[in-house]
């Protein structure tokens, strides 16, 4: 991890940053509601991932066979200002942990059905599929950020190799030029990539990988193969 600059280490240190016995409550009070909200706006975010994958299944559904791919390139990207490797990968997550939510709850079609249109907001409405929907999303998520449910569940930061080698289940977007395919698959293995460091780094997250030496050892050997193609990448590159 890179040390912090020294002007920042000055600046934070500073002793007029430093508050007086009587100022101390309210300064720890405010530092408590500063990480709740935090908190509270990474949990609303996993929601609203969930969601978000439901309604871009719903789309897919709704296209065309083999139009959802160039409509994540364009639409998706033009209204995201997300590159379109990153709105693939991301819409990736979002649907498969939206599958996850509905398999695992049981969610019904009248509860989806139920969905306000409005996808800005997360009040989900007072109708009883509403309220139960909100209700299952809540113990769904639970206290997790999104990035913590796609590492509990299996969709970020484990499977790397196979991630690499299929990319999502989506179909491929025939109409993507060479350039906007390197970029898409640069992309997602730095996804994969910045997800299993994190998951690997964080000791909170990387219980999830420990509970089961089997997982374990799968995904050390598949981060062996990744690290034998690469090498073999890299000396075809330099043989150029």
């Amino acid at each position: 991890m890179p040390k912090p600059a020294s002007h920042a280490l000055t600046v934070l240190a500073s002793p007029d940053l430093v508050v007086a016995k009587d100022d101390f409550r309210q300064l720890e009070t405010a530092a408590a509601a500063q990480c709740g909200a935090i908190s509270m706006l990474e949990r609303k975010a996993a929601a609203g991932a969930i969601l978000a994958g439901i309604t871009l299944h719903r789309v897919k559904a709704s296209l065309p066979h083999g139009a959802f791919g160039p409509w994540i390139a364009q639409k998706l990207t033009r209204l995201t200002s997300w590159t379109p490797g990153t709105a693939k990968v991301n819409a990736s997550f979002y649907m498969r942990l939206s599958l996850t939510f509905v398999e695992k709850v049981r969610v019904d079609k009248s509860m989806l059905l139920a969905l306000p249109h409005d996808g800005e907001s997360l009040d989900l409405g007072a109708s009883k599929e509403a309220k139960k929907l909100a209700s299952a999303l809540e113990k769904f998520v639970g206290d997790c950020s999104l990035t913590e449910l796609l590492i509990k569940h299996g969709i970020k930061g484990v499977g790397l190799k196979t991630a690499l080698e299929q990319g999502d289940e989506d179909e491929t977007d025939d109409s993507a030029t060479p350039a906007q395919l390197a970029e898409q698959t640069r992309m997602e293995a730095l996804q994969w990539v910045s997800g299993l460091h994190k998951a690997i780094s964080d000791p909170n997250r990387f219980q999830h990988l420990t509970s089961d030496p089997k997982t374990l050892r799968t995904l050390h050997n598949e981060i062996v193969e990744i690290k034998q193609r690469l090498d073999e990448r890299i000396r075809s590159l330099a043989k150029k």
